[in-house]
Protein backbone atom coordinates (compact mmCIF):
# COMPACT_ATOMS: atom_id res chain seq x y z
CA UNK A 1 0.00 0.00 0.00
CA UNK A 2 3.16 2.44 0.78
CA UNK A 3 4.82 1.60 -2.45
CA UNK A 4 1.79 1.83 -4.43
CA UNK A 5 1.70 5.16 -2.90
CA UNK A 6 4.63 6.76 -3.80
CA UNK A 7 4.21 5.55 -7.43
CA UNK A 8 1.58 7.99 -7.48
CA UNK A 9 2.98 11.01 -6.22
CA UNK A 10 6.25 10.20 -8.60
CA UNK A 11 3.51 10.36 -11.41
CA UNK A 12 2.49 13.81 -9.82
CA UNK A 13 5.58 15.29 -10.17
CA UNK A 14 6.40 13.54 -13.41
CA UNK A 15 3.34 15.43 -15.23
CA UNK A 16 3.63 18.34 -13.26
CA UNK A 17 7.44 19.07 -14.65
CA UNK A 18 6.55 18.34 -18.02
CA UNK A 19 3.52 20.58 -17.96
CA UNK A 20 5.68 23.29 -16.41
CA UNK A 21 8.20 22.81 -19.21
CA UNK A 22 5.25 22.54 -21.93
CA UNK A 23 4.28 25.79 -20.51
CA UNK A 24 7.65 27.01 -20.73
CA UNK A 25 8.31 25.77 -24.13
CA UNK A 26 5.18 27.96 -25.30
CA UNK A 27 5.94 31.16 -23.65
CA UNK A 28 10.00 30.41 -25.39
CA UNK A 29 8.27 30.27 -28.76
CA UNK A 30 5.93 32.82 -28.70
CA UNK A 31 8.97 35.17 -27.34
CA UNK A 32 11.33 33.85 -30.53
CA UNK A 33 8.35 34.02 -33.06
CA UNK A 34 7.48 37.99 -31.60
CA UNK A 35 11.30 38.85 -31.92
CA UNK A 36 11.35 37.52 -35.66
CA UNK A 37 8.36 39.08 -36.72
CA UNK A 38 10.03 42.57 -34.44
CA UNK A 39 13.24 42.07 -36.57
CA UNK A 40 11.28 41.32 -40.04
CA UNK A 41 9.37 44.53 -39.64
CA UNK A 42 12.60 46.44 -38.64
CA UNK A 43 14.27 45.23 -41.50
CA UNK A 44 11.67 45.96 -44.25
CA UNK A 45 11.59 49.48 -42.88
CA UNK A 46 15.17 49.83 -42.82
CA UNK A 47 15.19 48.49 -46.71
CA UNK A 48 12.23 50.98 -47.48
CA UNK A 49 14.26 53.96 -46.10
CA UNK A 50 17.51 52.73 -47.67
CA UNK A 51 14.97 52.81 -50.97
CA UNK A 52 13.83 56.16 -50.48
CA UNK A 53 17.61 57.61 -49.80
CA UNK A 54 18.22 55.79 -52.98
CA UNK A 55 14.81 57.93 -54.68
CA UNK A 56 16.62 61.19 -53.44
CA UNK A 57 20.27 60.53 -54.82
CA UNK A 58 18.65 59.31 -58.33
CA UNK A 59 16.48 62.62 -58.86
CA UNK A 60 19.55 64.88 -57.92
CA UNK A 61 21.52 63.05 -60.24
CA UNK A 62 19.13 63.62 -63.04
CA UNK A 63 18.60 67.27 -61.57
CA UNK A 64 21.96 67.74 -62.31
CA UNK A 65 21.87 65.58 -66.21
CA UNK A 66 19.18 67.85 -67.12
CA UNK A 67 20.77 71.61 -65.58
CA UNK A 68 23.64 71.30 -67.51
CA UNK A 69 21.98 70.14 -70.65
CA UNK A 70 19.94 73.48 -70.37
CA UNK A 71 22.18 75.42 -68.54
CA UNK A 72 25.64 75.03 -70.11
CA UNK A 73 24.85 77.00 -73.27
CA UNK A 74 22.92 80.25 -71.60
CA UNK A 75 25.53 80.51 -68.64
CA UNK A 76 28.48 80.49 -70.97
CA UNK A 77 26.84 82.83 -72.98
CA UNK A 78 25.94 85.54 -70.70
CA UNK A 79 29.37 85.25 -68.71
CA UNK A 80 31.24 85.65 -72.18
CA UNK A 81 29.41 88.80 -72.99
CA UNK A 82 31.31 91.97 -72.14
CA UNK A 83 28.13 94.19 -72.23
CA UNK A 84 26.68 91.45 -69.25
CA UNK A 85 29.35 93.84 -66.89
CA UNK A 86 26.95 93.36 -63.40
CA UNK A 87 25.57 90.34 -62.05
CA UNK A 88 22.07 91.39 -62.49
CA UNK A 89 22.67 91.57 -66.73
CA UNK A 90 24.43 88.00 -66.51
CA UNK A 91 21.39 86.40 -64.98
CA UNK A 92 18.81 88.53 -67.21
CA UNK A 93 20.59 87.34 -70.01
CA UNK A 94 21.01 83.81 -68.51
CA UNK A 95 17.34 83.71 -68.12
CA UNK A 96 15.98 85.13 -71.34
CA UNK A 97 18.06 82.71 -72.89
CA UNK A 98 17.47 79.57 -70.80
CA UNK A 99 14.46 77.45 -71.99
CA UNK A 100 12.44 77.15 -69.33
CA UNK A 101 9.24 75.50 -70.38
CA UNK A 102 11.55 72.13 -71.48
CA UNK A 103 14.04 72.22 -68.55
CA UNK A 104 10.41 71.88 -66.48
CA UNK A 105 9.33 69.55 -68.48
CA UNK A 106 12.71 67.07 -68.00
CA UNK A 107 12.78 68.18 -64.33
CA UNK A 108 9.08 66.94 -63.48
CA UNK A 109 9.57 63.64 -66.03
CA UNK A 110 10.68 60.77 -63.46
CA UNK A 111 9.51 58.01 -63.42
CA UNK A 112 8.82 55.35 -60.42
CA UNK A 113 11.84 53.09 -60.54
CA UNK A 114 11.29 49.27 -59.56
CA UNK A 115 14.62 47.40 -58.11
CA UNK A 116 12.43 44.03 -58.12
CA UNK A 117 9.12 42.75 -57.75
CA UNK A 118 9.03 43.56 -54.16
CA UNK A 119 10.84 46.80 -54.24
CA UNK A 120 10.63 50.32 -55.62
CA UNK A 121 10.97 53.58 -55.29
CA UNK A 122 8.38 57.22 -56.25
CA UNK A 123 9.59 60.15 -56.55
CA UNK A 124 6.72 63.11 -56.48
CA UNK A 125 7.40 66.96 -57.05
CA UNK A 126 5.51 68.95 -54.49
CA UNK A 127 6.34 72.31 -56.47
CA UNK A 128 5.78 71.48 -59.55
CA UNK A 129 4.52 75.15 -60.80
CA UNK A 130 6.99 76.94 -58.77
CA UNK A 131 10.65 75.44 -59.56
CA UNK A 132 12.11 78.87 -60.92
CA UNK A 133 12.79 81.58 -58.28
CA UNK A 134 14.03 84.97 -60.20
CA UNK A 135 14.34 86.39 -56.68
CA UNK A 136 17.03 84.78 -55.10
CA UNK A 137 18.46 83.33 -58.49
CA UNK A 138 17.45 79.61 -57.67
CA UNK A 139 16.23 76.71 -59.52
CA UNK A 140 14.58 74.73 -56.40
CA UNK A 141 12.44 70.94 -56.69
CA UNK A 142 10.73 70.12 -53.53
CA UNK A 143 10.46 66.11 -53.74
CA UNK A 144 8.90 63.42 -51.85
CA UNK A 145 10.56 59.87 -52.12
CA UNK A 146 8.76 56.41 -51.16
CA UNK A 147 10.29 53.36 -50.73
CA UNK A 148 8.37 50.77 -50.82
CA UNK A 149 9.37 46.57 -49.73
CA UNK A 150 6.66 43.96 -50.48
CA UNK A 151 4.14 46.50 -51.17
CA UNK A 152 3.06 46.66 -47.31
CA UNK A 153 5.75 48.52 -45.86
CA UNK A 154 7.16 52.27 -47.05
CA UNK A 155 9.10 54.67 -45.97
CA UNK A 156 8.92 58.56 -46.97
CA UNK A 157 12.01 61.68 -47.24
CA UNK A 158 11.16 64.97 -47.96
CA UNK A 159 13.65 67.15 -49.49
CA UNK A 160 14.51 69.94 -51.76
CA UNK A 161 16.93 69.58 -54.55
CA UNK A 162 18.69 73.01 -55.27
CA UNK A 163 20.92 75.32 -57.81
CA UNK A 164 21.92 79.10 -57.32
CA UNK A 165 22.85 80.30 -60.55
CA UNK A 166 24.39 83.32 -59.19
CA UNK A 167 26.39 81.31 -57.13
CA UNK A 168 27.67 79.20 -59.91
CA UNK A 169 28.67 82.31 -62.16
CA UNK A 170 30.81 84.27 -58.67
CA UNK A 171 32.43 80.79 -58.25
CA UNK A 172 33.26 80.61 -62.10
CA UNK A 173 34.13 83.96 -62.04
CA UNK A 174 36.32 83.49 -58.93
CA UNK A 175 38.04 80.48 -59.98
CA UNK A 176 38.95 82.24 -63.28
CA UNK A 177 40.28 85.12 -61.65
CA UNK A 178 42.56 83.11 -59.03
CA UNK A 179 43.52 80.60 -61.50
CA UNK A 180 46.76 82.48 -62.54
CA UNK A 181 50.07 82.44 -60.62
CA UNK A 182 52.67 85.07 -60.08
CA UNK A 183 54.56 84.19 -63.16
CA UNK A 184 51.28 86.42 -64.75
CA UNK A 185 51.97 89.64 -62.99
CA UNK A 186 53.58 92.21 -64.50
CA UNK A 187 57.20 92.35 -63.93
CA UNK A 188 58.92 95.40 -62.18
CA UNK A 189 60.93 97.54 -63.83
CA UNK A 190 64.43 97.49 -62.33
CA UNK A 191 65.79 100.70 -60.46
CA UNK A 192 62.42 101.85 -58.63
CA UNK A 193 62.01 102.51 -55.27
CA UNK A 194 59.30 101.76 -52.73
CA UNK A 195 56.76 104.59 -52.19
CA UNK A 196 54.38 105.02 -49.58
CA UNK A 197 50.68 105.73 -50.68
CA UNK A 198 48.70 108.05 -49.33
CA UNK A 199 45.09 109.03 -50.41
CA UNK A 200 44.95 110.90 -53.26
CA UNK A 201 48.53 111.20 -54.10
CA UNK A 202 49.91 112.11 -57.27
CA UNK A 203 52.29 109.47 -59.50
CA UNK A 204 55.51 109.92 -58.66
CA UNK A 205 58.54 109.44 -61.37
CA UNK A 206 60.36 106.13 -60.23
CA UNK A 207 57.72 104.91 -57.90
CA UNK A 208 57.04 101.33 -56.46
CA UNK A 209 53.35 101.50 -54.83
CA UNK A 210 52.67 98.24 -52.80
CA UNK A 211 50.75 97.70 -49.65
CA UNK A 212 47.97 99.58 -51.03
CA UNK A 213 44.43 99.19 -49.92
CA UNK A 214 41.62 97.22 -52.21
CA UNK A 215 41.38 99.99 -55.08
CA UNK A 216 44.16 103.04 -54.67
CA UNK A 217 42.78 106.36 -55.48
CA UNK A 218 45.46 108.61 -57.58
CA UNK A 219 44.97 112.53 -57.82
CA UNK A 220 44.19 115.22 -60.35
CA UNK A 221 47.71 115.87 -62.61
CA UNK A 222 47.16 119.70 -63.68
CA UNK A 223 49.72 121.06 -66.50
CA UNK A 224 50.08 117.23 -67.25
CA UNK A 225 53.07 114.81 -67.31
CA UNK A 226 55.90 117.18 -68.52
CA UNK A 227 58.60 114.58 -67.13
CA UNK A 228 59.65 111.12 -67.56
CA UNK A 229 57.66 109.11 -65.41
CA UNK A 230 58.32 105.41 -64.63
CA UNK A 231 55.47 104.08 -61.70
CA UNK A 232 54.19 100.97 -60.86
CA UNK A 233 50.88 100.28 -58.66
CA UNK A 234 50.81 96.75 -57.78
CA UNK A 235 47.09 96.68 -57.13
CA UNK A 236 43.89 98.13 -58.53
CA UNK A 237 43.98 101.42 -59.22
CA UNK A 238 41.52 104.83 -59.88
CA UNK A 239 43.82 107.40 -62.14
CA UNK A 240 42.23 111.22 -61.45
CA UNK A 241 42.01 112.83 -64.76
CA UNK A 242 45.46 114.29 -66.43
CA UNK A 243 44.96 117.82 -67.27
CA UNK A 244 47.86 119.02 -70.26
CA UNK A 245 48.10 115.61 -71.68
CA UNK A 246 51.28 112.62 -70.76
CA UNK A 247 53.98 114.28 -73.21
CA UNK A 248 56.97 112.37 -71.99
CA UNK A 249 58.61 108.70 -72.09
CA UNK A 250 56.06 107.32 -69.42
CA UNK A 251 55.63 103.73 -68.57
CA UNK A 252 52.65 103.58 -65.92
CA UNK A 253 52.05 99.99 -64.81
CA UNK A 254 49.25 99.12 -62.98
CA UNK A 255 49.10 95.16 -61.65
CA UNK A 256 45.09 94.99 -61.52
CA UNK A 257 42.14 96.66 -62.47
CA UNK A 258 42.60 100.51 -63.50
CA UNK A 259 40.21 103.09 -64.16
CA UNK A 260 41.63 106.37 -66.04
CA UNK A 261 39.88 110.15 -65.40
CA UNK A 262 39.25 112.15 -68.56
CA UNK A 263 43.01 112.62 -70.27
CA UNK A 264 43.19 116.38 -72.25
CA UNK A 265 46.17 116.97 -74.28
CA UNK A 266 46.61 113.64 -75.59
CA UNK A 267 48.36 110.52 -74.96
CA UNK A 268 51.99 111.32 -76.71
CA UNK A 269 55.64 110.42 -77.35
CA UNK A 270 56.49 106.73 -75.85
CA UNK A 271 54.46 106.49 -73.43
CA UNK A 272 53.48 102.77 -72.53
CA UNK A 273 50.10 102.19 -70.35
CA UNK A 274 50.12 98.16 -69.16
CA UNK A 275 47.16 97.14 -67.18
CA UNK A 276 47.12 93.46 -65.81
CA UNK A 277 43.20 93.56 -65.68
CA UNK A 278 40.17 95.53 -66.67
CA UNK A 279 40.74 98.87 -68.11
CA UNK A 280 38.48 101.82 -67.91
CA UNK A 281 39.19 105.19 -69.63
CA UNK A 282 37.02 108.14 -69.79
CA UNK A 283 38.05 111.05 -72.70
CA UNK A 284 41.19 111.00 -74.11
CA UNK A 285 41.12 114.39 -76.50
CA UNK A 286 44.14 114.94 -78.18
CA UNK A 287 44.28 111.39 -79.29
CA UNK A 288 46.70 109.11 -79.01
CA UNK A 289 50.40 109.71 -80.88
CA UNK A 290 53.78 108.76 -81.81
CA UNK A 291 54.68 105.38 -80.74
CA UNK A 292 52.28 105.33 -77.13
CA UNK A 293 50.93 101.64 -76.31
CA UNK A 294 48.19 100.97 -74.24
CA UNK A 295 48.03 97.57 -73.13
CA UNK A 296 45.31 96.13 -70.76
CA UNK A 297 44.94 92.50 -70.14
CA UNK A 298 41.31 91.87 -69.83
CA UNK A 299 38.46 93.80 -70.84
CA UNK A 300 38.21 97.41 -71.38
CA UNK A 301 35.68 100.27 -71.79
CA UNK A 302 36.50 103.63 -73.65
CA UNK A 303 34.91 107.14 -73.85
CA UNK A 304 35.24 109.71 -76.97
CA UNK A 305 38.93 109.04 -78.07
CA UNK A 306 38.18 112.45 -80.28
CA UNK A 307 41.99 112.94 -82.52
CA UNK A 308 42.06 108.91 -83.16
CA UNK A 309 44.48 106.57 -82.93
CA UNK A 310 47.95 107.55 -84.79
CA UNK A 311 51.22 107.17 -85.87
CA UNK A 312 52.33 103.88 -84.62
CA UNK A 313 50.92 104.29 -81.48
CA UNK A 314 47.93 101.64 -80.79
CA UNK A 315 45.20 99.96 -78.19
CA UNK A 316 46.07 95.97 -77.28
CA UNK A 317 43.24 94.64 -75.70
CA UNK A 318 43.28 90.92 -74.24
CA UNK A 319 39.88 90.82 -73.89
CA UNK A 320 37.13 92.59 -75.32
CA UNK A 321 36.54 96.51 -75.95
CA UNK A 322 33.47 98.33 -75.10
CA UNK A 323 32.58 101.91 -76.16
CA UNK A 324 34.35 101.97 -79.60
CA UNK A 325 31.76 100.16 -81.58
CA UNK A 326 31.15 103.28 -83.55
CA UNK A 327 34.48 103.47 -85.22
CA UNK A 328 33.89 100.08 -86.69
CA UNK A 329 34.35 99.74 -90.44
CA UNK A 330 32.73 96.37 -91.66
CA UNK A 331 32.52 94.94 -88.10
CA UNK A 332 36.31 95.73 -87.24
CA UNK A 333 37.96 97.92 -85.80
CA UNK A 334 40.21 101.09 -87.69
CA UNK A 335 44.09 100.08 -87.72
CA UNK A 336 45.47 100.88 -83.96
CA UNK A 337 42.92 99.39 -82.02
CA UNK A 338 42.74 95.72 -81.39
CA UNK A 339 41.13 93.02 -79.21
CA UNK A 340 42.74 89.62 -78.90
CA UNK A 341 39.21 88.10 -78.31
CA UNK A 342 37.46 90.05 -81.08
CA UNK A 343 39.75 89.13 -84.03
CA UNK A 344 43.47 87.50 -82.38
CA UNK A 345 45.24 87.45 -86.15
CA UNK A 346 45.00 91.28 -86.91
CA UNK A 347 46.20 91.75 -82.81
CA UNK A 348 49.45 89.73 -83.31
CA UNK A 349 49.96 91.10 -86.57
CA UNK A 350 50.15 94.47 -85.17
CA UNK A 351 52.60 93.02 -82.49
CA UNK A 352 51.10 93.55 -79.84
CA UNK A 353 52.22 92.16 -76.36
CA UNK A 354 51.21 88.31 -76.29
CA UNK A 355 48.24 87.84 -73.79
CA UNK A 356 48.55 85.32 -71.60
CA UNK A 357 46.19 82.91 -73.29
CA UNK A 358 44.47 81.21 -70.33
CA UNK A 359 43.08 84.94 -69.14
CA UNK A 360 41.28 84.93 -72.79
CA UNK A 361 40.11 81.29 -73.02
CA UNK A 362 36.14 81.77 -72.93
CA UNK A 363 34.80 80.80 -69.64
CA UNK A 364 33.42 77.51 -69.22
CA UNK A 365 30.98 75.27 -67.23
CA UNK A 366 31.72 72.39 -66.79
CA UNK A 367 29.58 69.38 -65.69
CA UNK A 368 31.49 68.55 -62.44
CA UNK A 369 31.71 72.14 -61.36
CA UNK A 370 27.43 71.88 -61.66
CA UNK A 371 27.39 69.15 -59.91
CA UNK A 372 28.93 70.28 -56.74
CA UNK A 373 26.76 73.48 -56.85
CA UNK A 374 23.53 70.68 -56.91
CA UNK A 375 22.43 70.59 -53.24
CA UNK A 376 20.22 68.36 -51.25
CA UNK A 377 18.53 70.91 -48.15
CA UNK A 378 16.27 70.63 -46.00
CA UNK A 379 15.76 66.80 -45.49
CA UNK A 380 12.91 65.45 -43.53
CA UNK A 381 12.60 61.60 -42.68
CA UNK A 382 8.73 60.02 -42.18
Amino acid sequence: MKLRNQNGAALVVVLLMITVFFVLGLSLLSSSLSNTKQVNKTEKEMQALDLAEMGVLHYQNHFKVNAYKYLKIPIETAMNNAKNDTMKKKLDAVYGLLDKEDLTYELLNFPKRTIDEHADYDVTIKNSNSIFSTENDKISVNISSLGTIHSDTQNTIDATIELSIQQLIEDILNEKSTSGNAENDLPVPAGLESCQYTNNLILTNGCFYDNLPATAMFGTVIGGIDKDTIAYINGNAIIGAISGGINKDTRIDINGDATFGAITGGINKNTIININGNGIFGEISGGINKTSTIFIKKNATFGVISGGVKDEAKICVGGKINGLDLLKILGKYPSGIYSYVEDPNSYNEAGCPPPNNTQFDPLSLTSQTLATHTAIVNVKYH
